[in-house]
């Protein structure tokens, strides 16, 4: 198995829709992949500019 991290810039609704485009995609090959993509675990409860 291959594994592979998708690493991209996601801070604009068009990165976000692009990276969403090429998961989709690597998602339906057929060749088994593990694919990491950082855009889907983030932690959503800190919020920019402000201490953790």
């Amino acid at each position: 198995m291959k594994h592979v991290y998708l690493a991209g810039p996601f801070f604009s609704n068009e990165q976000v829709a692009r990276l969403k485009q090429v998961e989709r995609s690597l998602a339906e090959n057929p060749q088994p992949l593990a694919i990491y993509s950082p855009r889907l675990y983030q932690e959503g409860s800190s919020e920019p500019n402000t201490p953790e």
